[in-house]
């Protein structure tokens, strides 16, 4: 693994807090997604008798599906403890200030304002007080903070803190001020959430049920154009011509007609076929675009993605079904 890719991955196994070294985790999950992609290669090459360079492909696609996986499953817990310790943030900024208003110093206030209901913060607030209280700058003790939770409100509130102090503010004010603008923020972003909820409820309606319709009805229709195609080019026109006649003598435009049949016979396995991986396309799509606009970021979409690919096929199958009990191909 490169270097990058690798400070990256150990990076995203500390910000989830699986208590688990990174290298060793990291070693597990390549070790166990090669054999994981094995056993799956040779399971379909027993099973279906497939060749070489076919069970290749299939150990490389099952591979690049568990690593990609892992990667998903580490970064929705980094995020998910993220957006934790948003939500007690401010709680714990306030109970902060309060235990220093009330005369405790820094570090015991840090320390008694660790509480269980903070979940992974009361960890880090806990070891930010005893930075403290062996000897450690007030400032490396707040951005200490910030290295082991993925928060973009933690870590711009540590550092707003930290200039703070450093620009010659009490330290009690800052903290309460800091709460009261995550709270202000937070009510803005329910706001802008609420406006753009419509947005979401449109893609979701077109991916899933919208675009599942129209393929739908449209590759039956599909299906039975070409099946009296088939049966109206297996005419044989020329018999009635030779026969001579008015209606004979009409029979040129049928003959025009089946020949175009013939050169624009399009297979319904292939519309099929077309109809399955455009929807697979446009439900990838539609969700990384949902988790885009609802939560600000693509990756959150990811885990919409699932009931979008089930809610659009089921929609697409059971609308062929039904239109086929209707018209009785």
């Amino acid at each position: 693994m490169p270097t990058g890719m690798r400070k990256a991955c150990r990076e995203l196994v500390n910000y989830s807090g699986v208590r688990v070294r990174s290298d060793r985790l990291l070693g597990f999950i390549t070790l166990f997604g090669l054999g994981v992609a094995f056993a799956v290669s040779f399971d379909a090459t027993v099973l279906l008798g497939l060749e070489v360079n076919t069970s290749l492909l299939i150990f490389l696609a099952a591979y690049a599906v568990f690593e990609a996986g892992s990667y998903m499953w580490l970064w929705f817990k980094a995020e998910g403890k993220g957006r934790f310790v948003d939500g007690v943030l401010p709680d714990a900024l306030q109970l902060m200030s309060m235990n220093m208003r009330a005369g405790l110093t820094t570090d015991r206030a840090f320390i008694l304002a660790a509480r269980p209901e903070f979940g992974p913060l009361e960890d880090e607030i806990r070891r930010a007080g005893k930075a403290i209280m062996a000897g450690s700058r007030l400032k490396d003790a707040l951005l200490g903070m910030t290295k082991r939770i993925r928060s973009r409100t933690l870590d711009s509130a540590m550092k707003m803190i930290a200039d703070g102090m450093e620009s010659g503010g009490e330290i009690a004010s800052l903290l309460e001020q800091t709460s009261l603008d995550i709270l202000n923020t937070r009510l803005v972003e329910k706001e802008v959430r609420a406006n753009v909820l419509m947005y979401v409820i449109f893609i979701f309606f077109a991916a899933g049920i919208g675009a599942p319709l129209v393929f739908g009805i449209s590759t039956h229709l599909m299906a039975v154009m070409s099946e009296q195609m088939s049966r109206f080019a297996a005419i044989d026109f020329a018999k009635y011509q030779a026969g001579g006649g008015g209606f004979a003598g009409n029979l040129g435009v049928f003959t025009g007609f089946s020949g175009m049949g013939k050169a624009a016979s399009v297979s319904p396995d292939f519309l099929m076929l077309y109809a399955v991986v455009s929807l697979l396309v446009t439900s990838f799509f539609g969700s990384l675009t949902i988790g885009l606009i609802k939560d600000g970021k693509e990756k959150q979409g990811v885990k919409y993605m699932p009931l979008l690919l089930v809610l659009s096929l089921g929609v697409f199958f059971a609308t062929r079904i039904f239109v086929s009990a209707i018209f009785k191909i």
